[in-house]
């Protein structure tokens, strides 16, 4: 029968198992994973125990029939840390059976490595005969009670769930009572493969109406998120000036910054690159402002600041990189006076910072031909000045405070 369950886990849940290179687990997802190698490692320690004893190969006997209480009690501590991930429940019920867990997988394992030295799980009589002791049975109700505590909890929280998760949490809290049945027939019936049976069955169950279901819900949202892609690149496609322009600001999008970034790097590796500083800006506190006021008054930040932006370098190529984040490339006019108009430009901000005006971190690196060979080189000076300038600000921001105050 074990051999049998190992077989059938292998079978239906393979691609849960195995994590292949580069994919990402939810939480979930990984303490399920975690739960169902413990079970494999019961399910051969349950198959091999019967043949190592039978055969009386009493050492490997001691060892195999530790790593099966092991198992069990990491099998029991596993499930109940994925009932408290997948149902996400903060409450205070929750966390006091997430405790339990870690105390009873803590004092399982305590107790297993003092049975090594005194019989309190498990002992080989002078006649190599197994003989149970009280800890077993002790250990075995709490294991029961854990799958029952956490089943309840499960079907509770399904009465207070949405639809869809109120199905897979009704599902969760049946597979552990089918666990919690299951393990107190064992315990009354010890040379049956009560266990093994209660695992398969409610692993069968959960891969039916949980596993499966998600997998199905990911394909319909991979197919509504390809579907808008594809719309959206349609549209991009067939309207040049919406994939060079940033449909907030007005500036230059994200895809034209690459386009110049593709041009320069041609020019540089030709040796016919001009003149050219780079200037990165971060807009301070837009989430702030976001969590507070909300996304339409960010919004109105981001333009404002954009607006600061292109007055000072009004004769350079302006370009919106991120939420809050812009870049702008000085060439001519714009490079001949670059200090003078990043001063401006910095003295206006310390000044929008007594008047709560937005402030921007602006950050300014030339470029190098003896030291640098691409575009990203000098991006990347003038992003780690930008940060510097950010740290300079906020130390003003807190002497203006002080001087509030």
């Amino acid at each position: 029968m074990g051999l049998i369950a190992l077989a059938i886990q292998l079978i239906i849940d393979f691609d849960v198992i195995k994590i292949s290179k580069g994919k990402e687990l939810i939480p979930a997802h990984k303490q399920y994973r975690r739960f169902l190698i413990s079970l494999m490692v019961f399910y051969v320690a349950d198959a091999l125990w019967g043949v190592i004893y039978d055969n009386r190969i009493m050492l490997l006997a001691r060892i195999i029939t530790t790593i099966f209480f092991a198992s069990v009690a990491m099998s029991v501590f596993l499930w109940t840390r994925y009932v408290i991930v997948y149902l996400d429940s903060k409450e205070i019920f929750g966390k006091l059976l997430s405790a339990f867990g870690w105390l009873f997988a803590i004092v399982e394992t305590i107790v297993l490595i003092a049975n090594e030295f005194y019989p309190l799980v498990f002992y080989f009589d002078e006649n190599n005969e197994y003989v149970p002791c009280h800890m077993r049975y002790t250990m075995l109700n709490v294991q029961v009670a854990l799958f029952f505590t956490s089943a309840v909890y499960s079907l509770f929280e399904s009465f207070r769930a949405d639809e869809i998760k109120r199905h897979r949490f009704l599902t969760i809290g049946i597979s552990g009572l089918a666990f919690t049945v299951l393990i107190t027939e064992q315990t009354k019936y010890p040379l049956l493969p009560l266990y093994s049976v209660g695992c398969i069955i409610s692993v069968c169950i959960i891969h039916r109406f949980v596993v499966e279901e998600e997998k199905n819900d990911y394909s319909r949202e991979l197919e509504i998120l390809v579907e808008k892609e594809k719309k959206q690149l349609d549209e991009l496609t067939n309207t040049k000036v919406l994939v060079h322009t940033d449909a907030l600001t007005g500036v230059k999008s994200k895809f034209s910054y690459m386009e110049t970034e593709a041009h320069y790097d041609d020019l540089i590796k030709s040796d016919e690159s001009p003149e050219f500083a780079i200037l990165c800006f971060d807009l301070n506190d837009l989430k702030k402002i976001n969590d507070r006021y909300g996304h339409d008054r960010g919004d109105e930040l981001i333009k404002a600041a954009c607006k600061i932006i292109c007055k000072h370098f009004a004769h350079s190529p302006v370009y919106r990189t991120g939420g809050d984040e812009f870049s702008a490339v000085l060439q001519g006019q714009d490079y001949d006076n670059r200090i003078l108009i990043l001063n401006a430009f910095n003295l206006e901000i310390e000044e929008n910072m007594k008047n709560k005006l937005p402030v921007i971190a602006a950050g300014m690196q030339e470029f190098d031909p003896s030291s640098d060979y691409r575009f990203g080189d000098v991006y990347r000076k003038a992003d780690k000045n930008m940060y510097i300038r950010k740290e300079e600000l906020k130390e003003k921001a807190r002497e203006i405070l002080k001087e509030t105050t």
